[in-house]
C-alpha cells in the first residue's frame, strides 16, 4: 500500500512538472547568426576586385567573408580541416577552396553554405580560376593539370576532358627531365585572357602554355640555364655585388616555392626558390642577342649573402612603369633572409642598357606570423598601381595590416616609421581592449545619435576598397532603435552600437564630454562597469578610479551636468547643444574600483558595488546619495541586483525591497533596500552569480512566488523569496553539476522566465528549464566556433546575454551573436542577411574585366631581353593573341569548346577520328504489306539518317585540321615507333578501307537491282487496277 501511494505521488509530480514547465526541448534551437572580426588562425587572403569582396580562410574550416558598410559572414565548412587554397569565381557568385584533405569546395556566397564539393583522388598543389567563368585549373603531385567546370544551374562540379601530364608536355617542348615533376602553380598570363597559363613544376621547369593552340609558347629548365650574373640587393644605398659564374649544377638542385608576373603584359616573371633565391625570366628576345647566339633574359636576386635562408614563400609586384624605356616597380618579398620581415625592393630596369638597378630596400615588420599577402587597388580596375593600390598582409593572430604603396619611400618611411593601419573592426576588441560589454532590450525612442569617428579609408588617403555587398534590409525607418550593444574600453570610452538589425551599425562614441580640471586624470580611466536602465534610457558607467557617470540616451532637455560627492551637490559644467546622449552627472563616493551595478525596475535607483566590499544607493532622479554601506567582506563585489518583491510580505526587517550582493570569495548577502541594514549572509563555495525569477511554484499546493537561483561551480540552488527575508539559509531545490561551470544568464518565453543558459569551463553551452533545472540541450558552442579557447575572469564581464535569450561572446578578435530560442526575428532569418553577390553589378562586367586590354593606350610593347646573360633559352616568337590583346578574351562557349577535347589522346599521329563503314546498315527490299508500316518505316529511316548526319557533322567539326609544331609531331611519331612500321600500318588501313569500298559497293548495286524490280512491280501494279471495274473492287 506505501509504495502504491509512493508511486501514484510520483507520477503526479512528473505531469505537475510537464505543466509547470513552460519551457520544451523543441523550443530550444542554439544557433549562431551573426559573427565579426577577422579569423584568429587566419591563413589565406582572396579577393574579388569586380565585387570588392575580401575573404579569409582558416586552418580550421572557416572562411570568413568582408564587404562594405559593416557586412560581413562566416562560412563554416562541415570537416575541420585547414585550406591550402583560396579563389574568387570572379564577379560569379562562388567561392572555392581547396581544404588540406584535396576536397574541391564550391561556396554559393548567396546563400552562404556548400553548393558543392568533390574529393579529388591525388595531392593538389596548385589552383587557378579561370577569371569571369566557371572553369577552374587544378594541378596535382604527379604532374597532371586538370579542367573543372562547376554548373551553377544543377549545382555540380564536372571534370572536362582538356587535361596536361607533365611527360606529355615536356616530351611535346622536347625537354630531357626525367624527375618527378609536381605542379608548384598555375598563373594565367596577363594581357592573354584565358588564353595562356604558366606551369610551374617543383623540380624548375616552367612552360608557358598557348591553350587555344594546344603548344607551347616558351619554356625553362635549369639545364638550359648559364648565368654570368648573379646580382645581391643591398640593405642600403650601395653599388650591386657581382659575383662569380654559377653552373648549371647548383641549379638543378632548386625548387620552386612562389612565382608572380613583373610586368603589366605578362613579360617578366619572377621566381623564388626554396634556397632564398630570386630569379627574373624575361620571356621576350632581343634579336640582337639572336643574331649573337646568346640571349639575356635571366637575373638573379639574393635577399641575403648568408649560407642558409628562408625559403621565398610569397612574391607580389606593383608595377610602377612610365612610357618609354624606363620599366620597374616594387616586389614585395616574404622570405629569402633571416627576418620575420617583409621586404620591399625597388626594382628598374632599361631595354637599352639590360641592366637591373635596385633603387631602393624597405623591410616591413610583423606583428605575428606571416599568413598571406596582397595587393588590393581602390580603382575599379582589377590592375593595381602605386597610385591607387595598398598591401594588405595578414599575420596570425587574425591580424591584417594596411601599408600604403605610395608613401614607402618618403623620409619618414625610410626612417623606420611606415605608414599602416590595422585592419578595422566592427567592434573592436583587442585595439583597444575591450573591458565591459552588455546588450540591451528597451522599446521607446532614442535620442539621434551621429558617429564621432571618420568614415573608412586607406593610408594615402586612399578610399576604401572593400565596398562590396547588398543590404537586404527591409525593415522601417532607421530611428526605430530598441536593441543596443554597449561596451567600454581601457581607454575610457564607451562605443554603443545599433543591433536592431543584422547589420550593426555604430552610433555613438562616448568619450570625455564633462571636463574638470579636478578629474582630468580620472575620467580617462578605464571602465570597469556598466548598466542601461530600459525605462528611462539612462546609461550609467563606472571607472576604476571611483567614479561613477550618468548619460541620458532620450534626448531630454538637460542641459546642466551635476557633480555629487556625499551630500555635496554642485552643476559642474553645462553640456552644449549637441546631438547624442548627454553626461548628466557624476558621482564620487570612493576611490576603489566600481565591480558592478544594476538599475532597479522603474530605473530611479541605481545599486554600485566596488572592490572594497561597499555597497551604494544611488537615487537617480535627484542625483542623491541614498547611503553607502561599510564593507561587508574582504572580497570585491562580483554581482549585484535590486529586488522588490509585491507577492512576498514584508517582514519586520524588511519593506519588500531587497539588494542582493555576492562577493568573489562566494560571500552572498542580503540588504535591507531601505536602510542598507544586513538581513542574510551566506558563505557557499564557488559562488559565481545570482538570479531572481518569479512566479513559479515547486509543489501542487503552493502558490506562484519568486525565488532566488545561486550559480555556483559545482552547483545550482535555488532560494524561496520566503527564506530570504525570514533570514533561513536552506535551499528548497538543488542540482549538482558534473562539470565546472563559469558563466550563468536566464532568458524569458512569452515574458515570463522560462530557462537557464548554463556555460562551463570546457565550452560546453547547456540549456536547462525553470524552476526545475532539468537538461534540456547541450550544445558544444566552442567546438562548433572552432575557436582555440581558454575562459579567463576577465570574460566574465565580455560576455553577455539579454532576456531575449541572445548571447554575445567574444574571443580574440572575433564576436559571434548565438540565439537559443526558436523564434523569427531577424537574426534568425537568411534572408535579412546582407548578400555577398551584387546581381546589377554582375550584369555588365565585360567592360570591366577588360579594360586593362582593350585600352590601347594601356597597351605595352614587349620590350627585348633585361639582364645578364644566359645561353640556350628556348623562346618562340609571340602568337597572334598576344599581339591582338583584346582578341585573347574568348568567351565562355569558346572555352567549353577547347576544353571539350584532349590535348594529348592516346591515338597514333593521325588524329582524325576513323570511319567504321561495316557499322552502316544496308536494309534488304522489303514486301509491300500494309501502308502503315511502309510509313513508319520511312520514319524510322529518317531519325537514323538525320542521327547519323548529327554524327558526321560533329566529327568533321572535331577534325578539322590545324598547324602542328615541329616537337608535337615528333613526339608523337616517337611513340609510334619506326618510320617502316608506321608506313606499314598506313598501307593495310589503306587495303582495309578498300575492302571496305568494295563491300559498299556491291551492297549499292544489289540495293539499285532491288529498286528497280520494285518499280516494274509497282508498274504492273497500277495497270492492273486500272484494267478493273468498280464493282471488282
Amino acid at each position: 500500500m506505501f509504495a502504491k501511494r509512493l508511486l501514484e505521488k510520483k507520477v503526479i509530480g512528473r505531469q505537475h512538472l510537464q505543466e509547470t514547465e513552460v519551457l520544451a526541448i523543441d523550443d530550444v534551437d542554439i544557433r549562431i547568426n551573426i559573427h565579426y572580426g577577422i579569423l584568429s588562425t587566419g591563413s589565406i587572403l582572396a579577393f574579388d576586385p569586380i565585387q570588392r569582396i575580401l575573404a579569409v580562410a582558416s586552418s580550421d574550416g572557416r572562411i570568413k567573408l568582408v564587404g562594405g558598410d559593416n557586412f560581413e559572414g562566416l562560412l563554416v565548412s562541415p570537416k575541420h580541416c585547414s585550406y591550402k587554397h583560396l579563389e574568387f569565381l570572379q564577379n560569379q557568385g562562388f567561392l572555392v577552396s581547396i581544404t588540406g584533405n584535396n576536397c574541391i569546395e564550391v561556396w554559393d556566397l548567396d546563400k552562404r553554405s556548400v553548393a558543392c564539393s568533390l574529393r579529388w583522388e591525388s595531392n593538389i598543389t596548385a589552383f587557378s580560376a579561370v577569371t569571369g567563368s566557371f572553369f577552374m585549373y587544378v594541378g596535382d603531385d604527379h604532374g597532371l593539370i586538370s579542367v573543372f567546370k562547376y554548373d551553377a544551374g544543377i549545382r555540380q562540379l564536372f571534370r572536362l576532358p582538356y587535361k596536361l601530364p607533365s611527360d606529355s608536355l615536356i616530351e611535346a617542348t622536347g625537354i630531357s627531365d626525367s624527375k618527378h615533376q609536381s605542379v608548384v602553380n598555375v598563373l594565367p598570363q596577363p594581357c592573354t585572357l584565358r588564353n595562356r597559363i604558366l606551369i610551374a613544376y617543383r623540380s624548375g621547369v616552367i612552360i608557358l602554355w598557348d591553350v587555344d593552340e594546344s603548344r607551347s609558347a616558351s619554356f625553362l629548365s635549369h639545364k638550359d640555364l648559364q648565368l654570368k650574373h648573379r646580382v645581391v640587393i643591398p640593405k642600403h644605398d650601395t653599388e650591386d655585388i657581382i659575383l662569380k659564374d654559377v653552373s648549371w649544377y647548383d641549379l638543378e638542385k632548386k625548387e620552386i616555392t612562389s612565382l608572380c608576373w613583373v610586368s603589366r603584359d605578362g613579360s617578366i616573371l619572377a621566381i623564388g626558390y626554396k634556397d632564398g633565391d630570386i630569379l627574373l625570366w624575361d620571356l621576350s628576345k632581343s634579336s640582337t642577342a639572336e643574331e649573337q647566339g646568346v640571349s639575356s633574359n635571366i637575373c638573379k636576386l639574393r635577399l641575403s649573402s648568408a649560407d642558409k635562408r628562408s625559403p621565398v614563400i610569397s612574391l607580389v609586384w606593383l608595377d610602377n612603369s612610365k612610357s618609354g624605356n624606363s620599366q620597374g616597380g616594387e616586389l614585395f618579398v616574404y622570405g629569402g633572409g633571416l627576418k620575420e620581415v617583409v621586404t620591399v625592393l625597388n626594382l628598374e630596369w632599361s631595354s637599352i642598357s639590360k641592366d637591373v638597378r635596385c633603387k631602393g630596400r624597405k623591410e616591413l615588420s610583423l606583428r605575428g606570423s606571416f599568413a598571406d599577402m596582397k595587393l588590393i587597388s581602390s580603382a575599379s580596375t582589377q590592375a593595381a598601381s602605386a597610385k591607387d593600390a595598398s598591401l594588405f598582409v595578414l599575420s596570425k593572430p587574425g591580424c591584417i595590416h594596411i601599408y600604403d604603396t605610395g608613401s614607402l619611400w618618403t623620409v619618414n618611411s625610410i626612417s623606420g616609421h611606415e605608414s599602416s593601419i590595422s585592419f578595422p573592426s566592427v567592434i573592436p576588441i583587442v585595439d583597444p581592449v575591450m573591458t565591459v560589454s552588455k546588450c540591451f532590450y528597451f522599446y521607446g525612442s532614442i535620442c539621434e545619435m551621429s558617429p564621432v569617428l571618420p568614415a573608412l579609408s586607406l593610408p594615402g588617403n586612399k578610399s576604401w576598397p572593400i565596398t562590396g555587398g547588398v543590404s537586404n534590409d527591409r525593415h522601417s525607418s532607421k530611428n526605430k532603435i530598441n536593441r543596443l550593444y554597449i561596451a567600454s574600453y581601457q581607454d575610457g570610452t564607451v562605443r554603443i552600437w545599433d543591433t536592431t538589425r543584422p547589420v550593426f551599425q555604430l552610433s555613438c562614441v562616448l568619450s570625455n564630454q564633462a571636463k574638470l580640471e579636478n578629474f582630468v586624470d580620472s575620467m580617462a580611466s578605464s571602465i570597469s562597469a556598466l548598466d542601461l536602465s530600459s525605462s528611462t534610457l539612462t546609461l550609467a558607467i563606472g571607472r576604476e578610479c571611483g567614479l561613477v557617470q550618468l548619460y541620458d540616451l532620450s534626448g531630454s532637455d538637460e542641459t546642466r551636468c551635476y557633480f555629487i560627492s556625499g551630500s555635496r551637490k554642485e552643476v559642474c559644467s553645462s553640456v552644449k547643444d549637441t546631438k547624442g546622449p548627454k553626461c548628466t552627472a557624476i558621482f564620487k563616493l570612493h576611490i576603489s574600483s566600481v565591480q558592478a551595478m544594476k538599475f532597479t525596475n522603474e530605473g530611479s535607483k541605481l545599486v554600485v558595488g566596488f572592490s572594497c566590499s561597499r555597497i551604494a544607493l544611488l537615487d537617480v532622479q535627484s542625483y542623491a546619495v541614498v547611503f553607502l554601506k561599510d564593507p561587508i567582506s574582504n572580497s570585491p563585489v562580483a554581482s549585484v541586483l535590486h529586488w522588490k518583491d509585491f507577492s512576498t510580505e514584508p517582514s519586520k526587517t524588511s519593506k519588500g525591497e531587497l539588494i542582493l550582493m555576492l562577493t568573489i570569495d562566494s560571500s552572498f548577502c542580503a540588504i535591507d533596500g531601505y536602510n542598507g541594514n544586513t538581513i542574510q549572509l551566506m558563505r557557499k563555495s564557488n559562488a559565481i552569480s545570482i538570479h531572481v525569477i518569479g512566479n513559479h511554484s515547486l509543489d501542487n499546493n503552493s502558490v506562484s512566488s519568486s525565488y532566488v537561483l545561486l550559480c555556483c561551480k559545482d552547483s545550482l540552488r535555488l532560494y524561496s523569496a520566503k527564506s530570504l527575508f525570514q533570514a533561513t539559509s536552506k535551499s528548497v531545490h538543488k542540482v549538482k553539476l558534473s562539470k565546472p561551470c563559469c558563466w550563468t544568464a536566464y532568458f524569458r518565453k512569452n515574458e515570463l522566465i522560462c530557462g537557464l543558459i548554463v556555460f562551463y569551463q570546457t565550452g560546453v553551452l547547456e540549456i536547462r528549464s525553470l524552476p526545475y533545472l532539468q537538461v534540456l540541450v547541450e550544445y558544444p558552442l566552442i567546438s562548433n566556433l572552432r575557436w582555440n579557447f581558454k575562459w579567463d575572469t576577465n570574460m566574465e564581464k565580455i560576455i553577455t546575454s539579454t532576456e531575449e535569450g541572445d548571447v554575445i561572446l567574444s574571443n580574440g578578435s572575433e564576436v559571434v551573436f548565438i540565439s537559443v530560442l526558436e523564434s523569427e526575428n531577424s537574426f534568425r532569418i537568411q534572408e535579412s542577411h546582407p548578400s555577398f553577390h551584387d546581381p546589377v553589378l554582375a550584369a555588365a562586367p565585360s567592360s570591366t574585366i577588360s579594360s586593362d586590354v582593350s585600352d590601347p593606350k594601356k597597351k605595352q610593347v614587349r620590350k627585348p631581353g633585361i639582364m645578364g646573360a644566359i645561353k640556350g633559352l628556348k623562346v618562340r616568337k609571340p602568337s597572334k593573341h598576344t599581339e591582338n590583346g583584346c582578341d585573347s578574351n574568348k568567351s565562355s562557349i569558346q572555352l567549353e569548346d577547347i576544353f571539350a577535347r584532349d590535348p594529348f589522346p592516346e591515338t597514333s599521329v593521325w588524329q582524325l577520328p576513323e570511319l567504321n563503314i561495316d557499322d552502316i546498315e544496308i536494309d534488304e527490299p522489303a514486301n509491300l504489306e500494309c501502308s502503315s508500316s511502309s510509313i513508319e518505316t520511312g520514319k524510322r529511316r529518317k531519325s537514323k539518317k538525320s542521327k547519323s548526319e548529327k554524327i558526321l557533322v560533329t566529327q568533321r567539326v572535331e577534325s578539322m585540321p590545324r598547324m602542328r609544331s615541329q616537337q608535337e609531331i615528333l613526339a608523337k611519331y616517337r611513340q609510334s615507333g619506326e618510320v617502316s612500321s608506321v608506313a606499314g600500318d598506313a598501307r593495310n588501313k589503306l587495303i582495309e578501307r578498300q575492302e571496305k569500298l568494295e563491300k559498299i559497293t556491291r551492297s549499292s548495286e544489289n540495293l539499285r537491282s532491288s529498286a528497280e524490280e520494285f518499280s516494274s512491280m509497282a508498274d504492273d501494279l497500277v495497270k492492273v487496277l486500272e484494267s478493273r471495274k468498280w464493282y471488282h473492287l
